[in-house]
């Protein structure tokens, strides 16, 4: 009878140790999280402060796309126009984007084809396509380029992205300048 209780006793109280060690990890791992994503939002605007125009009146603009996307899959499916300034073929153009995004549940057989990229009148911008490596894990994407003989309006497209944009309430933010207006760089 008195091993009997003893083991009652044993497995009560180890039982409420498993559980007192199984609630400190959930809460560290809470307040991990919580640490990693305001370290990031942090990361994010000082990201932004960088881009904000050196020279006053040589900009054409920076855009910015603040509400989260939700995308489910597709190809080459356009997510969003970047501006609404119309891009000359005559002019060339420093291009500048960079958004945060995360990588859901994907399709196997397409998860490795996943990518995003900028698309004018004339096509794709090759460097500009950027491969999505990484599930479940918050990226940014960021590509700076210069660009010469597009036109129409910038646009961000997607294939085969099963994810969100700004998960984290940032935004997808474009900046564009004339390149003339580089020369002194």
């Amino acid at each position: 009878n008195n091993i009997t209780e003893a083991k009652v006793s044993a497995t009560t109280q180890i039982n409420t140790n498993k559980q007192e060690v199984l609630n400190n990890i959930t809460q560290q791992k809470q307040q991990a999280t919580s640490e990693i994503i305001e370290a990031k939002k942090t990361a994010f605007n000082k990201l932004l402060e960088t881009l904000k125009p050196k020279f006053s009146g040589l900009f054409i603009g920076a855009y910015y796309i603040h509400n989260v996307i939700y995308i489910k899959g597709g190809w080459e499916q356009k997510v969003k126009d970047l501006s609404d300034y119309m891009l000359e073929k005559s002019k060339k153009y420093e291009i500048e984007v960079f958004f945060n995004y995360i990588t859901s549940s994907q399709n196997q057989k397409t998860e490795n084809r996943a990518f995003f990229g900028l698309k004018t009148n004339e096509g794709f911008l090759k460097e500009s396509i950027q491969k999505l490596t990484h599930k479940y894990v918050s990226q940014i994407y960021y590509e700076k380029l210069l660009v010469e003989n597009v036109s129409g309006v910038l646009g961000l497209y997607h294939g085969y992205f099963f994810g969100n944009i700004n998960y984290f309430g940032e935004a997808v933010v474009t900046s564009i300048s004339t390149k003339r207006a580089l020369k002194g760089l």
